[in-house]
């Protein structure tokens, strides 16, 4: 049996304001403290939400690594620092302040409050961290996006772990800590049973966490005869390193469940993330225990799938108005229109060819079925007139797309349509119309549209000529590779036509 070790540690005395001596004992499922500490520290930090520590004067005695990576910066450049001046660039705690509302009245607090260092609106749910005999050492400050599961990446940090010297905080400190954080977090040994877990995980359990330890999480937590076929955890064992995965419970809840492997290289507990170190297997590193965090994303994912089904209900709207448009300009021009629904296939065609994104091809079916409108502005007899055009009649039509561009600025439109559309007459050599724009000034989305837009035109039957064909077209476009036309898109018209795959009019 494991002996219990009991050592001096370093707290803040609420009611006298100063530091003082205690004793605490750390005994960790079965383990001594030193383990104990190390298996509690790897739980904190495999918590994804930012974690911080305060004392009764405000200064930050401990962090997790989530914590000191939003803050870009390693745990000593933060310790001992006021978090309202490190963490909020004020010269004192403002009057809103979660933890100063603690102090007055020991009872937890929550509030949301925009923070760009922290991610932006953040919600901060503050808990009192007390001591055994009920003193207030402090607080335990959670922090996660409000509206947002997001988290960007960071940098790696310098390597240190994200916590104070040992001798300050114990392991029952710790687990004090781990017990105020909202997700489920177990830690397992290899056979998948239950060394430790924190009141969340034991209330989704539904009994105390003394009866559950020793049990394998399967069996007491999911009541099941074997481990999921997919389990984070054994994947995180035999993987050695973090492993993510989610499922769906009974209850319908989606809960995001992330396995990070606390490794042991040559005897000495390590707590690091091992995402940012490698895995165990790749430092040669033995896995002893792996911390599970289960974090409930219902509501994020039902977030997401209501901005889904508004993005698709305005998609469709949008829709329906363009072809309102398009039935517009057909009633004064047909020609005009069945024009721009070609181009609108043709472009569509030429960056699925390319290889380009689902929503940049959805944008161009808006930018070809729209990329005309502004000849609305242009007299019908200038539009249908057979012969050529006299300068100021030439200096008109060149303004359909600066004309088009005003149209369409305002539409939410979810890539950049009207930019597309009133740069679709540029050249790569500075040739084009109205602006004179070179090479990559251009947009991709408009050096699409004039590639498909000429292939259009020129394969069309005009009153002052006939259709030429398509071999002919795309020759001439060969021809004006890399001078008029992005020899990318180009590529993608040969390319389809030697296929035989290119979308013809109507």
């Amino acid at each position: 049996m494991a002996e219990r070790a009991a050592r001096e540690v370093t707290v803040t005395d609420h009611r006298s304001g100063t530091w003082s001596e205690r004793r605490a004992t750390a005994n960790y499922g079965g383990a001594g403290s030193q383990r104990g500490h190390g298996e509690s520290q790897a739980a904190l930090d495999a918590v994804a939400d930012c974690v911080f520590i305060l004392d009764t004067e405000h200064r930050l005695v401990r962090a997790n690594r989530a914590a000191c990576r939003r803050l870009d910066a390693a745990i000593g450049a933060l310790l001992g620092q006021p978090c309202y001046r490190h963490a909020h660039g004020l010269d004192e705690p403002s009057e809103g302040c979660p933890h100063k509302l603690l102090l007055q009245d020991g009872r937890a607090h929550d509030a949301v409050m925009d923070e760009p260092r922290l991610g932006g609106r953040i919600h901060v749910r503050c808990t009192p961290l007390n001591d055994e005999e009920g003193r207030l050492l402090g607080a335990v400050h959670v922090m996660r996006p409000v509206g947002d599961g997001h988290r960007p990446s960071a940098p790696a940090l310098d390597g240190a772990p994200a916590e104070m010297p040992a001798e300050r905080l114990t392991a029952p400190d710790l687990r004090r800590v781990l017990d105020a954080v909202g997700d489920q977090i177990v830690v397992l040994d290899r056979q998948l049973r239950l060394l430790w877990l924190n009141d969340a995980a034991a209330a989704e359990a539904g009994r105390p966490a003394a009866e559950l330890r020793g049990h394998r999480c399967h069996e007491v937590l999911f009541g099941a005869e074997a481990p999921c076929p997919d389990c984070a955890v054994t994947a995180a064992f035999a993987e050695g390193r973090t492993v993510e995965s989610e499922r769906r419970s009974a209850d319908g809840r989606y809960l995001l469940h992330r396995a990070y492997p606390v490794v042991d290289s040559g005897g000495a507990a390590a707590t690091g993330d091992a995402a940012a170190t490698g895995s165990a297997a790749a430092t040669g590193s033995a896995v002893t225990a792996v911390v599970a965090v289960t974090q409930d994303v219902t509501a994020r994912r039902l977030t997401e799938v209501a901005l889904a089904e508004s993005a698709t209900g305005l998609r469709t709207a949008l829709q329906a108005t363009v072809r309102a448009l398009g039935a517009v300009i057909e009633l004064r021009d047909p020609d005009t229109a069945r024009h721009q629904r070609t181009v609108a296939r043709l472009a569509q065609a030429l960056a699925a060819e390319m290889g380009l994104d689902d929503d940049l091809v959805d944008g161009l079916w808006f930018a070809g079925h729209l990329h005309d409108i502004g000849k609305l502005c242009i007299p019908i007899e200038i539009l249908g007139r057979p012969g050529g055009l006299s300068g100021t009649e030439l200096t008109l039509v060149r303004l359909h797309p600066e004309v088009a561009e005003r149209i369409l600025a305002d539409i939410p439109f979810e890539r950049p349509v009207a930019g597309a559309v009133g740069q679709h007459h540029e050249r790569l050599d500075g040739s084009g119309y109205p602006r004179g724009l070179r090479g990559d000034q251009i947009a991709l989305e408009a050096r699409i549209l004039a590639v498909a837009d000429v292939v259009a035109a020129m394969t069309a039957h005009r009153p002052h000529r006939p259709a030429l064909a398509i071999d002919s077209v795309v020759g001439e476009l060969v021809r004006g590779t890399g001078t008029q036309f992005d020899p990318d898109v180009v590529a993608a018209l040969r390319r389809l036509r030697e296929r035989d795959e290119l979308p013809t009019g109507e």
